[in-house]
């Protein structure tokens, strides 16, 4: 027993269908654990296999809740706790789904357990019959009921479980346990087959009184963006185009060969299969006999093992589940005219859209021919407000391939459609990821349907047609006119001879500086071969991807993190080598290839941020160092400069002032002598010159003397200061 700290867990239950076994829903589980790991548990139920789900939705949901009970046990004793439950069921393993939670609620499951996801995957929660119009019908819908045992009648709505009500009745009541039970769900999702499902019809996968489907050559589809399996709203037509003649050729042919396999084949089949399942279906019965009459003396502690299912049993369980099928297709293709008869004119008073979600409540297609428990129980339901979603699949048996069921279905074409579920279940179970944490579609590329063999077929320009005889190689069509003829030649594969672009899905590599970054790209291949890459790998282009991250990979770790973000047309070039160099056995020739996004983790980009931002700052400071040293260089030549250009000045101003004060004093020298000059020649002219001079000194004299005190507080006067003619006389 584990000690210490408990670990909260969700678990997940997933349940197959009628004649199923656990292996019809390994995909799904390889997804979710992939996905979501250690934070959930998926149980993949293994007590009702095979024939054991003939034994009725009570029994086998009695044997699921014992099973469920011993995996919480098993999981208390290694430390989880489970703290969430989702259930998801496929086919009749919905029904068993919806009674199971009812008892596990009335014995209080969910009182410390929240219920978190309520799934069903084309489940017949209507049954599989409508009211019976024809003898041939009824005759067909009692002998499928007894031979199927309890099962059968209770899928007929001829079984009394409770106060002489079938057991549908009663998982439908509002009043009863499961009913509330599942109201307790936090999510209600059911997924729906539109079309190719002929063993659990639409209108009952979908809980609808209507099926829009029936003329679905009249109806346009459309589809969601991201998941195109998914049909988000239907329209009528404008106009119902005309078949062309290869078509109603095509369809002759096909009928023929349909009638004369049935002719030839069906009787033999349906010998050795009734046979089988008749047998079984005793078994059954007595078994649950054995069952019921234990219960009543045992007080309901039946004992149930694991069963492990040899290989051997799971053939033979396939080998009766395709006679199943097979049964059921019949009994639909031969009421197919009968219902149709039934439906009038689609969108009768409307050509607008029909969303999916609400055209079961839609005046615009008319009423299916219910029972009146069948309508009751589809308006109870309906109640509940499901999460719908209707899938349309181009495959014969959708069925099937809804869920991926057998290893033909694992393919592209199919696990796109799937990726819708998965995204559904993430983006509700928020306690172990993001709600909007989604599933890549990159790593899903959508496969090209094989044409079907008109006998006259028409190969497409940049196309090649494998064509098998007999299982083996026969010829390649190249692009043209083709005769091949049915039911010998088969079209195997198709290529297409243009350049084709696949998305490499990120990865994480780790540089030779041990720098783990997440890396994307784009890969261009062409075909070259179609032989090769038909017959020289399983799928080509899945390969070819695959390849394109391992050697992105290697070459990434011989490069450092700096050369990597520097060379990428190095590293693109030697990735497109080494592709080369290996898909040249599958007849594909890489173009090249494109690196996309390079992501480092966050520190690394932090430090190349830190890095960036110093180199910056190193730069600015060189730059303002030396701005400032030419700053200083520019002042000082100016200074320089501009005391040059002073001192030129003041020279050139002191030489100019001298100049003028040297010509100032000549002109003034001759001025004066000039006019001393005249000053005499007047004296010695005049007779009276002389007392002319001596009264104008005598002026001057008194002039002068008059400012003596105006120019200082101290004067020196001559002795004699009123003889003023003894002073003109000394002059």
């Amino acid at each position: 027993m584990a000690t210490g700290k408990t670990t909260d867990v969700h678990l997940v239950v997933c349940l197959h269908g009628l004649w199923g076994n656990p292996g019809h829903l390994k995909y799904l589980v390889t997804q979710l654990n992939e996905k979501h790991g250690e934070k959930i548990h998926i149980l993949n139920s293994k007590n009702n296999t095979t024939t054991y789900t003939y034994d009725g939705i009570d029994i086998c949901g009695d044997r699921l809740i014992e099973e469920i009970n011993e995996e919480i046990n098993n999981l208390k004793e290694d430390g989880r706790k489970i703290i969430k439950f989702s259930i998801i069921g496929y086919s009749l393993g919905g029904l068993i789904s919806r009674y199971a939670i009812g008892i596990l609620h009335q014995e209080g499951f969910f009182k410390e357990i929240q219920p978190w996801l309520f799934t069903t995957f084309v489940t017949p929660h209507l049954g599989i019959q409508l009211e019976p119009q024809k003898t041939t019908s009824k005759i067909f819908n009692w002998t499928s009921s007894r031979i199927l045992s309890k099962t059968g009648e209770q899928l007929q709505w001829n079984d009394k479980y409770e106060n002489d009500l079938p057991i549908l009745t009663v998982l439908s009541d509002p009043e009863q346990i499961f009913f509330k039970a599942l109201e307790l769900f936090k999510y209600r999702k059911l997924y729906a087959n539109a079309k190719n499902d002929r063993t659990v019809p639409f209108w009952t996968a979908s809980i609808s009184e209507v099926d829009p489907f029936l003329k679905f050559n009249e109806l346009s589809l459309t589809k969601n963006s991201k998941f195109n399996s998914i049909v988000e709203s239907i329209s009528k037509k404008d106009e119902q185009e005309n078949e062309a003649f290869i078509t109603k050729v095509f369809d002759v042919t096909k009928n023929l060969t349909v009638y004369s396999l049935i002719a030839l084949v069906i009787p033999i089949w349906l010998v050795v299969i009734l046979s089988t399942i008749s047998v079984q279906g005793i078994i059954s019965r007595r078994r649950v006999y054995k069952i019921i009459e234990n219960r009543a003396k045992k007080g309901n502690n039946e004992n149930n093992e694991n069963r492990t299912l040899s290989a051997l049993e799971i053939a033979a369980s396939d080998l009766e589940e395709g006679g199943i099928e097979t049964l059921v297709n019949i009994k639909n293709i031969l009421s197919l005219s009968e219902d149709q008869s039934q439906a009038t004119e689609t969108f009768a008073t409307s050509n607008n859209d029909a969303q999916i979600p609400l055209f079961s409540v839609s005046p615009d297609f008319p009423r299916l021919q219910f029972m009146e428990s069948q309508l009751k129980a589809c308006e109870n339901l309906n109640k509940l407000q499901f999460e719908k979603y209707t899938v349309y699949i181009d495959s014969i048996n959708a069925h099937a391939a809804v869920v991926v069921r057998n290893s033909r279905f694992n393919r592209v074409s199919y696990r796109l459609f799937f990726t819708s579920p998965r995204v559904a279940f993430t983006q509700y179970a928020a306690t172990y990821g993001n709600p909007g944490d989604e599933y890549s579609l990159n790593e899903f590329r959508s496969q090209k349907k094989l044409p079907r063999n008109t006998i006259i077929n028409f190969v497409p320009q940049q196309e090649a047609w494998i064509v098998e005889r007999f299982g083996k190689f026969h010829r390649l069509l190249q692009p043209g006119l083709a005769i091949v003829i049915p039911i010998v030649d088969r079209i195997r594969y198709v290529k297409s001879l243009k350049e084709i672009c696949l998305n490499i899905p990120a990865q994480s590599a780790i540089t030779q500086d041990n720098v783990t970054l997440e890396l994307d790209g784009v890969l261009y291949i062409k075909v070259v071969d179609p032989y090769k890459a038909s017959y020289g790998v399983e799928d080509a282009e899945y390969a070819v991807a695959q390849l394109a991250q391992t050697t992105m990979r290697a070459e990434i770790g011989q490069m450092t993190l700096d050369r990597t973000l520097a060379e990428r047309a190095l590293l693109n070039a030697n990735i497109v080598e080494a592709i080369n160099s290996a898909a040249e056995a599958w007849g594909i020739r890489c173009l090249r290839y494109e690196i996309r996004d390079i992501h480092p983790p966050a520190k690394v980009v932090e430090s190349m941020h830190q890095q960036v931002s110093a180199e910056r700052s190193k730069r600015a400071s060189i730059l303002e160092s030396e701005g400032q040293r030419q700053a200083a260089i520019n002042v000082a030549e100016g200074s320089k400069q501009s005391v040059i250009l002073a001192s030129e000045a003041v020279k050139s101003e002191q030489v100019n002032r001298a100049s003028g004060e040297a010509q100032a004093i000549i002109l003034r020298a001759s001025a004066t002598a000039q006019g001393i000059r005249r000053i005499a020649e007047s004296i010695s002219q005049s007779s009276s010159g002389i007392d002319a001079v001596s009264l104008t000194i005598a002026e001057k004299y008194v002039d002068a003397f008059g400012q003596l005190a105006k120019q200082g507080t101290s004067i020196i006067v001559p002795a004699s200061t009123s003889d003023a003619g003894s002073m003109i006389a000394q002059v």
